[in-house]
């Protein structure tokens, strides 16, 4: 018998490899990939609305940084 969790994880994982892939693909990035294609299915269920993906790296002096960002409006509930 399937474990539903690890069926359901093995599927989101080859969506995100199969969109990496794609020569369409926004980003190179798994990582920024596998946010945007959950965000797009919580804005798809109803459990979020307006949502975006925000990323930022760089560097300061001689470390390097990364930052991935996301807000939660409370009064509203949304993301």
């Amino acid at each position: 018998m399937d474990d539903p969790l690890n069926a359901f994880a093995e599927a989101l994982a080859s969506d995100v490899e199969e969109a990496v892939a794609s020569p369409d693909a926004p980003t190179p990035f798994s990582a920024e990939m596998f946010t945007r294609i959950v965000l797009e299915r919580l804005e798809e269920a109803g459990q979020l609305e307006s949502v975006f993906d925000l990323y930022q790296e760089g560097h300061s002096g001689r470390a390097s940084y990364r930052i991935d960002g996301y807000a939660m409006d409370e009064q509203r509930g949304v993301l």
